[in-house]
This record gives C-alpha cells, sequence and structure tokens, in this order.
C-alpha cells in the first residue's frame, strides 16, 4: 500500500472537519425523528401514491392519534408534492380519488376530509391493494403504510412488487406504524431491502425509530468515530511525526455517498463532501 504524509497541521485540520461531519449527521438524524417524519420517514419522490392499513385502526386515542398524524404528513410533507393519490385497504379497498390528482389547496382538504373518516376494516389485504394502485400511471413513489401484519407473506408480495415494477422508475416506502409486535424491524428492513426501497419503523411503547435514512447516517458516523480514534491513538504513539499509511482509512469514510476525493481533497473538503451526500430531500 503506497504511503501518503500529511503534515501536522493537515492532520489537525482533517479531525476538526471530521468532528463537524460527525455533528452534521447528528443533526440530520434529530431532525428525522421530528415532526410527520418521526412517525413516517421522509416521503420521495413527486407523484405519490399512498396505501394506507386500516384494519388495526381502533376507536378513541388510539385512532384519533393516528389520523393527527397522517394529518401532520399531509400539512409537512405531502402538501409539497405535485399528484397524489390514496387508497384505504382491509379486507378490502376503498380510494379517494379514481387517478392520480394535482395537489391544490382543494384536494388537500379532500384528503384531510378522508383521513378523519377512515373507519377498521377487517383483514388486511395488501396484496389487493398493491394490485389496484399498479394499474395507475403516472406515479414515481409508492408509499405502503402497515398497522398489522400482512394477510399475504413477504415472498409473495415482494415478489409481485418486483414483478410489477420492472421498467418502472419507482421509489418504493415500507412504513409499519406502531405493529413492531406483528411485523418486527429485522423483517420490514429485509422486505424493504428485497425491493430496493426505503424502510421506516415507528413505535411509541419502545420509542424506537429505525430507517433507511438514519441507518446510512449512523453507518457514516461510526465510520469517521473509528477514523477519528485511529488517528488519536497514532499520535499519542507518534506525537512529534508525520502520520503515515493512512490512505486506505481516509478512502474509506464517505466512499457510501459517492465524494470520489483523492486523500488530499478529501481533507480539505471533509464537511461539504460528507454532509452534501446524505440522504436529503
Amino acid at each position: 500500500m503506497r504511503k501518503v504524509h500529511f503534515s501536522t497541521q493537515m492532520i489537525h485540520q482533517f479531525e476538526s472537519k471530521l468532528s463537524g461531519a460527525i455533528e452534521l449527521y447528528q443533526q440530520r438524524i434529530q431532525w428525522l425523528t421530528e415532526s410527520s417524519r418521526k412517525a413516517f420517514g421522509l416521503i420521495k419522490g413527486a407523484r405519490v401514491g399512498i396505501i394506507v392499513d386500516v384494519s388495526a385502526i381502533s376507536s378513541g386515542s388510539q385512532k384519533e392519534e393516528f389520523q393527527n398524524d397522517l394529518l401532520s404528513l399531509i400539512d409537512e410533507q405531502l402538501s409539497h408534492k405535485e399528484k397524489l393519490y390514496v387508497l384505504s385497504f382491509g379486507t378490502s379497498t376503498s380510494a379517494l380519488w379514481p387517478d392520480p390528482v394535482e395537489v391544490s389547496p382543494s384536494t388537500l382538504q379532500e384528503l384531510k376530509l378522508w383521513v378523519k373518516k377512515l373507519q377498521p376494516d377487517g383483514g388486511s389485504n395488501l396484496l389487493q391493494a398493491l394490485r389496484k394502485i399498479f394499474t395507475l400511471k403516472g406515479l414515481n413513489s409508492l408509499v405502503t403504510i402497515m398497522g398489522s401484519c400482512p394477510d399475504q407473506p413477504s415472498e409473495i408480495l415482494s415478489n409481485y412488487i418486483q414483478q410489477s415494477t420492472v421498467g418502472r422508475d419507482l421509489i418504493t416506502h415500507v412504513i409499519t406504524y406502531k405493529c413492531n409486535d406483528q411485523v418486527p424491524p429485522a423483517v420490514l428492513k429485509n422486505f424493504a431491502e428485497a425491493l430496493g426501497g426505503y424502510y421506516h419503523c415507528y413505535s411509541t411503547e419502545t420509542e424506537v425509530y429505525t430507517s433507511w435514512d438514519m441507518d446510512q447516517l449512523l453507518a457514516e458516523i461510526q465510520k469517521a468515530q473509528s477514523l477519528l480514534s485511529h488517528i488519536q491513538a497514532l499520535r499519542n504513539r507518534t506525537p512529534n511525526e508525520e502520520l503515515t499509511g493512512m490512505m486506505k482509512e481516509v478512502g474509506g469514510v464517505g466512499e457510501d455517498f459517492g465524494t470520489g476525493l483523492t486523500p488530499f481533497s478529501f481533507l480539505t473538503h471533509l464537511p461539504e463532501g460528507m454532509a452534501a451526500k446524505a440522504p436529503m430531500c
């Protein structure tokens, strides 16, 4: 492995930039746990289809909380999209509109009234809901909000979604809302990854907010902290000498976000390079 020599001043700058990048990632994680992002994650795409599991909706405060979270999602995220389509499913399916509609004050008001009228409906026939939504054209994002375990096995659902999305530029989100006991986070993650999509798990009981975005950020924080600890350990051994052999370690941080930086440019551009490639809207 080719050795690269860095001055003490450059190493200090590198440590400072690593610490700054870690702080930016931590701030991003905090932002992801606020408002509607806490319950549903960050919804990507401009033309969004949403299918909502109503099989487990109960009466009283639990139902009201779910509806309020959906209303927050509409105000904070869906109102900024171009087109929307919504479908509730239980034993059967029920759509608000026959086709995707342009986002406007009137359609958003219709959507809010629809949310307030959601009622429980027996089982959780996710496959039927997927068959309905895949007949539509013009969507580039699919959001599935599950409140219970689907009637169909994940293998059948995964195969159907993969077959139905061939040749389509479609972002998939799979979200579990307060159903960790029925759909464990590991199962949700595996299901979403099989689709090449995003996952988000929300549970108030265990304070669990697991998502693809957060996992990516945590992985980058771990890389940066590991490299920072390694640099500090090397300095403690050779406090008055230049550090060498850092090519491999420097190249590892930020690779997942495609910085494409040389060791020198990485030292001088770390915060911008890393922060700019964090999962964004």
